[in-house]
């Protein structure tokens, strides 16, 4: 592979950055495209072409998603105005919370990749314990019956995965979706998974996939 000196300056320059930048910020800076509003036709799309294995698709509500950022929501006990835009919450049979991760944070980083069940346990002090599956799938503004369809299946499996991710994320997504695709591939009884899209103002599900 041959670089130009313009190549050459840009690629030593997202090198430097990725020893400096905060996660969130090494994902705008190495970025292809910005965030937007992502169509329900190329969510499903995208998510065929990938193959990915997962129970439900759903996208976020412009209306609601700012309630991820909210003390009783937030990934953290810390809050802030900024919602990260790729976070894994593991729910246990009872809704309660079992561990959470976001890109962000680092959290994937120092977990690596997550290959078994149980999954390992994020060790940060921040993360907000009290998270509970219901309060999230009201975010998503599903209608009673879907609501009530994934809590009484979530019932069923020993973890359900909830992961938040947009297209427009690349790479970063792409690796935490892979890593929960191969996961429900490998154990289908014991992980649930649902997919949250957070580039899409649009309501409810798009689809499953098993």
């Amino acid at each position: 592979m041959t670089f130009t000196n313009n190549n050459l300056r840009r690629f030593l320059i997202v090198i430097a950055a990725a020893c400096v930048f905060q996660s969130c910020n090494l994902i705008r800076l190495i970025n292809t495209t910005e965030s937007r509003d992502e169509s329900k036709e190329e969510i499903n799309e995208f998510l065929e072409k990938h193959r990915y294995n997962y129970d439900y698709s759903v996208c976020s509500v412009d209306s609601t998603y700012a309630s991820f950022s909210n003390e009783k929501n937030n990934i953290y006990i810390t809050t802030s105005d900024f919602i990260t835009a790729i976070q894994l919450r593991v729910y246990e049979p009872s809704g309660n919370l079992y561990s959470a991760y976001s890109q962000c944070g680092g959290d994937f980083k120092k977990n690596r990749n997550i290959t078994a069940v149980p999954p390992p346990l994020n060790q940060n002090p921040n993360i907000n314990t009290a998270l509970k599956l219901s309060d999230e799938l009201d975010l998503l503004e599903l209608s009673d019956i879907q609501r009530q369809e994934i809590i009484e299946k979530s019932k069923s499996h020993p973890y359900t995965f909830v992961v938040h991710w947009a297209i427009w994320t690349n790479y970063f997504s792409e690796n935490v979706l892979q890593d929960i695709s191969r996961l429900k591939r490998k154990y289908p009884k014991d992980v649930l998974v649902i997919l949250v899209n957070v580039g899409n103002s649009r309501v409810g599900i798009n689809g499953k996939r098993s």
